[in-house]
């Protein structure tokens, strides 16, 4: 019979298991699991409300079909996982002996395990280490003799889980890795990232006040200065009136990179998974990495869909010599939805008045947007059916995409070809690790006119209307999670908070945080085949001298071991009463409790059964309780001396 406080230590260890199970499950495996458990929980002091007989195979065959159906009979990781877990809470209604305990704790560290194919961050990580060890705690607390406290609960478990480590530690360093690392299943289609496949009002500014991270770059050497870290996904060519759309003929893979010239900047690229194909380079890529192709407009692809952390290596140029423009490009960079109405045909006989060239017909164009006050704005309400009318005219007020798609329309108007960019402005430079979080509110849209002899050229009209918020977001002063002000903030002319020590704190743990989780990124999850490759070639002719080392850090452990159990008082104690129980022709099992070897002793040798009980009491209150060891020793010691 289970002790009630036992089982209820194993019912939380096994809650807190599934706990993070339950933010991704289907809302009946979750119901299906917390049932079952609250079940047991009764079950506790009212034994016969646990189903018995026939009930067990009838909720068995009642659980899986609820969790088929709510997934509609797709056999994938959820659905797996659901019948798991519901497994698991069917296995608590027989919990009644101890073979069922061992069951049960292995489940549950099976369930650990499963956490990994969901998430596979630090956090996750603590988290799964955290209820292993809970879940062997418990199965420590069934096996022990005696009730242990806190304190010995906690030392036995850290005896039994500290050799695995090393273990762990050359399996995940010489184990056959798959070639994209940790494994991942994209169980999850939904995108994490704030671009679209089109560009529309209201597509980035949904990400203007999001903390969560889209990617973090480390730099070889400096990284470039703010103004220029405009990170390039996506450019729009063709629009419908309202909306920016890319075209499928300049998606097509460029035979080889643009050349470039001027500052070189070496990079690479760590993507949070957003189940899309763009990815990220400081302007335009002088170079293509092996997981991705470079388009004609000059962004990158992948290969494949972004469904796990992606890393990679660019490297990028202050500037590009740009090939002249195909006669396609042309006739899509000043494609319009329809003629010009007549205010924007006035607008554009007024600023060319002086304008010699695209420069200075962009000049003018950005200059009429700062003496007109114009607004910068997250919530500018809906446009009607001639958006660029209206924005330009009467509302005047809007976010970075209103201000792109405007500026390159008014371009393409006036005969200049203009495209639109969208991906991400600046980031928070960490001081700890020297690498670049850019964050979803870095979201941005700019523009880009061709001039002859130059090529593209980037415009960022957002930069006439806030240059305090462009400046902000280029070179954030705080991580976004605790950055002060945030961006809109800036934008109604708030002033940055008084700093005070928990602000301070703050800062420090996020940054000190931001770093952590970016090595573990960088050295756990993105150690894979090519790592591990280079890791045996460096051991090709060391391996002789590692091995030694090894091996004497394993003799230097076994060592200290045996010396310190002699020296451990009440072990060298029971070892003596072991030995005369040898020569009494009595052996103590590898696998016997020193409980259950006291008993056998006793019914073997019922004229010494006083002094065998009193020796194994005296060592298990001191080895598993609160005893002290020496005096506990001294009584066995005394009590041999006596036989």
């Amino acid at each position: 019979m289970i002790e009630p406080a036992c089982l209820r230590f194993l019912l939380v260890a096994l809650l807190l298991v599934v706990w993070p199970h339950l933010f991704h499950l289907h809302w009946s495996h979750v119901a299906l699991f917390l049932g079952f458990w609250a079940w047991r929980w009764l079950g506790i002091a009212r034994p016969r409300l646990l189903p018995r007989g026939p009930w067990l195979p009838l909720l068995t065959l009642a659980a899986a079909v609820v969790v088929i159906v709510s997934r509609r009979g797709a056999i994938d990781l959820a659905t797996s996982t659901g019948l798991f877990v519901a497994g698991l809470g069917l296995k608590l209604m027989e919990l009644k002996r101890d073979r069922d305990v061992h069951i049960v704790v292995l489940l549950g560290w099976f369930v650990a395990l499963t956490q990994f194919l969901y998430d596979q961050s630090l956090p996750m990580t603590l988290y799964a280490f955290a209820a292993a060890a809970l879940l062997t705690a418990a199965a420590v607390r069934f096996e022990a003799a005696v009730a242990l406290g806190w304190r010995p609960l906690a030392r036995t478990v850290a005896g039994l889980m500290a050799p695995a480590l090393p273990l762990a530690v050359l399996l995940f360093l010489f184990f056959p890795r798959p070639q994209s690392g940790f494994v991942r299943l994209p169980f999850d289609a939904v995108a994490r990232t704030g671009l679209a496949d089109v560009m529309e009002p209201g597509a980035v500014a949904r990400l203007a006040t999001s903390s969560e991270l889209a990617f973090r770059v480390d730099f070889e050497d400096e990284p470039p200065p703010p103004a220029q870290r405009y990170w390039r996904a996506q450019v729009f060519w063709r629009f419908d009136g309202r909306r920016w759309l890319r075209h499928p003929a300049m998606e097509q893979p460029r035979p080889r990179p643009f050349p470039g010239q001027g500052r070189r900047y070496r990079y690479w690229v760590t993507v949070e998974p957003h189940h899309r194909r763009w990815l990220f380079s400081l302007g335009v890529p002088a170079t293509v990495p092996a997981p991705a192709r470079l388009t004609r407009d000059g962004v990158l692809r992948a290969r494949a869909p972004v469904d796990e952390r992606l890393r990679y290596e660019v490297v990028s140029r202050d500037s590009y010599r740009f090939p002249a423009l195909t006669p396609l490009a042309r006739n899509l960079a000043l494609q319009l939805p329809g003629r010009p109405s007549p205010e924007v045909v006035t607008l554009l006989a007024e600023l060319r008045r002086g304008a010699d060239g695209p420069e200075a017909l962009a000049v003018a164009v950005l200059s009429w947007f700062r003496e007109q006050k114009f607004r910068y704005t997250l919530h500018p309400g809906t446009l009607g059916p001639r958006p660029i009318d209206e924005f330009l005219f009467r509302r005047r007020a809007g976010f970075c995409e209103h201000y792109a798609s405007a500026f390159v329309y008014l371009m393409r108007a006036a005969g200049v070809p203009a495209r639109v960019v969208a991906g991400y402005l600046g980031g928070f430079l960490n001081p700890r690790g020297r690498f670049l979080e850019v964050y979803q509110a870095n979201a941005h849209a700019w523009a880009e006119i061709w001039v002859e002899g130059k090529g593209w050229v980037r415009v960022d009209p957002t930069r006439a209307v806030a240059p305090a918020y462009v400046e902000q977001v280029q070179d954030l002063p705080d991580p976004v999670s605790v950055a002060m002000p945030s961006p809109q903030q800036v934008l109604e002319g708030r002033e940055a908070p008084a700093s005070t020590p928990v602000r301070r704190s703050l800062r420090s743990l996020a940054i000190f945080w931001g770093d952590l989780e970016h090595r573990w990124h960088r050295w756990v999850l993105g150690y894979d085949r090519s790592v591990q490759a280079r890791l045996f070639a460096w051991l090709g002719k060391r391996w002789p001298a590692v091995a030694f080392g090894l091996a004497a850090v394993l003799a230097l452990v076994a060592f200290r071991r045996q010396t310190g159990g002699r020296r451990d008082p009440l072990q060298a104690a029971y070892e003596a009463f072991l030995r005369r129980m040898r020569r009494d022709g009595l052996v103590k099992a590898p696998h016997e409790t020193p409980l259950a070897f006291a008993r056998r002793a006793a019914a073997r040798r019922p004229q010494q059964a006083a002094g065998i009980r009193a020796v194994t009491e005296a060592f298990l209150e001191a080895h598993y309780g609160r005893g002290d060891r020496r005096r506990a020793a001294r009584r066995i010691r005394a009590t041999l001396r006596r036989w």
